[in-house]
């Protein structure tokens, strides 16, 4: 399967899906349009871009001087080209200026090598316990801290308050700031969280899928949308996780996510690695080539280029209905107890807050001492 070509319509790195025939900004999966959709002749696919919002419409709005005209030649839509061609390069001296399309010659691979990853974490809330900050994520139903995602409690791990007002008492460390469910010892002392309909009603209400007016007040009362659950149930379709810029489908029965890219893009869930809590999988991602990469944690001793680590929820989670019909509890699926969630987000953080800098200092130290055992023989 060919790759896919990417080039500038003005200064908006876009992909060239030709599986679906559709442009896809670089950075924002959410931000694409049907090449049917743009005016087309047999030379030229034409359609303006809005210099703020960077989006794609088939003809000029009302926004004069913020819409730039682009042309891109049939042939080349068509036929493609090779990034980092002699044919690029002369493309773009000889029609940059009157398509307004520029192709990633040499130059221009150069300029993005070194782009940083264009991706920003959803806007969540933050609350701040005994001297340190956590993230309140309802969609993967967790307080995490801020500076490191790794250190984290689940909502259903937590003990519900039943006294008034209700909530979540759960205790911090002052020393860790390791959140608990338990008072593991001396060091940790007790919180009072708040129910996540008070935090996070909006977010509560796309995770149930369901309106804000219509939150109960009490996180115990929340309950499934019986549509999406109906849609789930009758196999009319498959939850969507996306990881960054890429969507896939959660295929529990095949054991794999499967990218809605094309074929031959899949990510077997078995060989993804587990949190020490067995309730997420974790993974290294290249956000340059889009895809997972492979690390010798045996062997690492810098941190990898273009990389990032990618959470999300392990298989009772993420796909609630398809979990319980791999299992065997299809008996128990209308009284199951998480939310049937379409679309989920996978969760990105830099490698810095991930576990590589404790091995690679590990395995330096490790070589140092075999070097010094060379010398001394």
């Amino acid at each position: 399967m060919r790759e896919e070509e990417k080039l500038f319509l003005g200064n908006t790195l876009f992909r060239v899906d030709r599986v679906y025939d559709q442009l896809i900004a670089d950075h924002d999966p959410d931000n694409r349009i049907a090449i049917y959709k743009l005016k087309i002749d047999e030379n030229f696919i034409e359609g303006y871009i809005n210099k703020d919002t960077e989006s794609i419409s088939p003809a000029p709005g009302r926004e004069k001087g913020r819409e730039m005209k682009f042309r891109i030649p049939v042939y080349l839509y068509e036929s493609g080209y090779t990034q980092g061609s002699s044919f690029a390069e002369l493309f773009n001296k000889e029609h940059l200026d009157a398509y307004n399309i520029r192709l990633l010659d040499r130059d221009a691979l150069m300029e993005i090598a070194d782009r940083p990853l264009r991706y920003k974490q959803p806007a969540l809330p933050e609350i701040n316990a005994h001297g340190y900050t956590f993230v309140v994520d309802v969609a993967y139903g967790e307080i995490r801290r801020k500076d490191n995602p790794m250190n984290y409690l689940l909502f259903h791990d937590m003990n519900f308050h039943e006294g008034k007002g209700g909530g979540y008492d759960i205790y911090i460390d002052k020393e860790s700031g390791n959140p608990a469910s338990e008072r593991m010892a001396r060091s940790y002392v007790p919180f009072h969280l708040d129910e996540m309909v008070k935090i996070d009603p909006i977010g509560v209400a796309a995770k149930y899928g369901i309106s804000v007016t219509l939150l109960p007040n009490s996180d115990l009362k929340l309950e499934n949308n019986p549509q999406a659950f109906d849609h789930r149930v009758n196999g009319e379709q498959l939850p969507i996780i996306r990881i960054i810029d890429r969507d896939f489908v959660v295929d529990l029965w095949k054991n794999e996510l499967r990218s809605t890219e094309g074929p031959k893009r899949e990510i077997d869930l078995s060989q993804v690695p587990y949190t020490m809590e067995e309730d997420k999988y974790t993974l290294f991602w290249d956000y340059k080539k889009r895809e997972p990469v492979n690390i010798n944690e045996d062997t690492i001793t810098s941190l990898p280029k273009n990389v990032v680590m990618v959470t999300f929820p392990t298989d009772e989670r993420l796909d609630p209905i398809g979990w319980a019909r791999k299992e065997g509890y299809e008996q128990l699926i209308a009284e199951f107890g998480y939310p049937q969630q379409m679309k989920m987000e996978a969760r990105v953080y830099p490698v810095t807050q991930s576990w590589l800098p404790y091995l690679i200092e590990e395995n330096l130290r490790e070589r140092l001492v075999q070097q010094n055992r060379g010398l001394r023989l």
